[in-house]
């Protein structure tokens, strides 16, 4: 009963966050694809302009969404018009400026970086933004805990670019995310994306670890995929815990005083001591990011093959 009534409310929000992620994979996948063609030009142009029409409706639909929400509070509640019209501009501009990097001159650009690398990272982070506008609720009673994949996209960029980069597109898709306008404003600003941040690079930190001893241009063991995996699942989950415990939740109630006595998971209240922290937030984190993991260990190989293509063009 209490799960079809979840699927009454958050259906329609589940089934579209679906799309988009499966949308988004799908469009980084064929960015990568046709980045070593020669007659790649054209279709990178088509790509392009389809991602730029997904965070376009992604970002607009998110803010109508949360007006429509505000609207229900107070109907005097008026539309940010000036803001999201400023976002739409910004958004316009960064695309503008990923194609000009594909026409650009490759002998303009600095010695080891090729145009396509440097524009891909680009669209890599408008689909990691995107991918975090759309999670999924699947906890009845903690809407507010979604599952977004866009580590699986993070790791994408370590396995076609290494550490740095992974690092610079980890922090720039959350400071976006900062920026973006929204018609609840934070209670922390940042709070939750500089936890993001973090949650991310310790997911990662195995990886970043295993794959440093690897070979120039050697494919990592399956084995050895499976173990970075499992272990930034758990290292990612115990982080994650512990952060909503000792800081994340004595904050919001002793600093903000915001009270937050209890959460409901699938319909039963859990005390917001260490145990009702461990149940609610370790399993919404080792699902989570045993999603992430999921997703990696099954296109990792696939998709390291196309690392090939980043290198000749």
């Amino acid at each position: 009963m209490y799960l079809s009534e979840f699927w009454n409310e958050f259906g329609k929000d589940i089934i579209l966050s679906s799309i988009f992620i499966i949308a988004s994979v799908a469009l980084l996948v064929m960015v990568i694809i046709n980045l070593g063609k020669s007659n790649a030009n054209k279709k990178m142009y088509l790509i392009s302009g389809i991602i730029f029409g997904l965070v376009i409706i992604g970002v607009n639909y998110t803010l109508i969404s949360g007006f429509n929400e505000q609207r229900l509070k107070n109907p005097e509640f008026e539309f940010p018009i000036a803001r999201a019209l400023l976002f739409n501009a910004l958004i316009i501009l960064g695309f503008s400026l990923v194609g000009y990097l594909f026409i650009y001159k490759k002998e303009k650009i600095e010695q080891k970086t090729t145009v396509s690398s440097v524009a891909s990272l680009a669209l890599m982070i408008a689909l990691a933004s995107v991918l975090q506008l759309f999670g999924i609720p699947l906890i009845p009673g903690a809407e507010f805990l979604k599952v977004e994949i866009s580590a699986l996209i993070y790791f994408m960029v370590l396995l076609w670019f290494g550490i740095k980069p992974t690092i610079i597109v980890v922090v720039l898709t959350n400071i976006i995310h900062v920026i973006m306008p929204s018609m609840t404003a934070p209670l922390v600003f940042g709070l939750d994306e500089s936890a993001n941040i973090v949650a991310c690079l310790v997911f990662l930190t195995p990886s970043f670890i295993a794959f440093r001893k690897l070979p120039k241009n050697q494919m990592p063991e399956l084995k050895t995929v499976v173990i970075t995996g499992i272990l930034g699942v758990l290292l990612t989950t115990g982080f994650m815990v512990l952060y909503n415990y000792l800081f994340f939740i004595p904050l919001y109630v002793n600093v903000f005083n915001i009270p937050m006595n209890s959460i409901k998971f699938y319909g039963n209240e859990l005390a917001l001591n260490f145990t009702g922290v461990l149940i609610g937030f370790g399993f919404f984190n080792l699902m989570k990011w045993g999603i992430v993991c999921m997703f990696v260990i099954f296109l990792y190989r696939r998709l390291y093959n196309l690392k090939d293509q980043l290198v000749r063009n």
